[in-house]
């Protein structure tokens, strides 16, 4: 009969066995889990590589924020009579002209009739019909300068009055001293209006009519 240490002794050998014969698959078991556990952990996103933005200059950057400003606009006193003239579009045109003239002198001569001066003639025309001559000061598109002008000639002694004309850049004021039968009074003026007004006049025929 076996007696209770036998039996403990055998218990202890199939403890023993089983122990030997179970735990290396229970630790390989556990190893595989660990390892499946650590595939099922993504792995980190690549780090973000950071562009770095070169800084503005400061005052780059106030320059741009302020506005830029305006250019004064200063409106001149315009002469009304001052007009455009196409000299230079008129000069090949008149040059042909001359070429072809001279070509026909050339092959057929002419005999030469002596003409007189069209603009003595004209001027001394004008001078027998002309009622009266006035000095014009210039035309001037703001009231306020008329009126000053206007008052410094009174002052000293001259007759004046204005008359509006309208132009191209908007109605300005003619001022003109006079009238004066008599054109040799008023050129003797000119020089004497000229250094008290500081305005450069010129003679002009008097209109009654405007």
């Amino acid at each position: 009969m076996s007696t209770p240490f036998q039996n403990r002794l055998v218990g202890t050998i199939i403890v023993a066995a089983a122990a030997v014969i179970f735990l290396p698959e229970l630790l390989d078991g556990e190893k595989q889990a660990y390892q499946s556990q650590f595939e099922e952990i993504p792995e980190a996103p690549e780090a973000l590589s950071v562009v770095e933005i070169p800084a503005m200059n400061e005052q780059a950057l106030i320059a741009r924020a302020q506005p830029q400003p305006l250019e004064d606009e200063v409106a001149l006193d315009d002469d009304a009579d001052a007009k455009p003239t196409s000299t230079v579009s008129q000069q090949p045109t008149e040059s042909t002209n001359k070429t072809a003239v001279a070509r026909s002198f050339e092959n057929n001569p002419q005999p030469v009739v002596t003409k007189p001066d069209n603009a003595a003639a004209s001027k001394t025309t004008s001078d027998s019909k002309a009622v009266g001559w006035v000095i014009q000061l210039g035309s001037f598109r703001h009231q306020n300068n008329v009126e000053q002008l206007t008052l410094k000639l009174k002052n000293a002694g001259y007759t004046v009055f204005t008359r509006p004309v309208k132009t191209q850049a908007g109605t300005l004021t003619k001022v003109f001293i006079g009238p004066s039968v008599e054109r040799s009074a008023l050129e003797s003026e000119l020089s004497k209006l000229e250094k008290l007004t500081g305005v450069q006049g010129r003679i002009a025929v008097f209109d009654p009519l405007g």
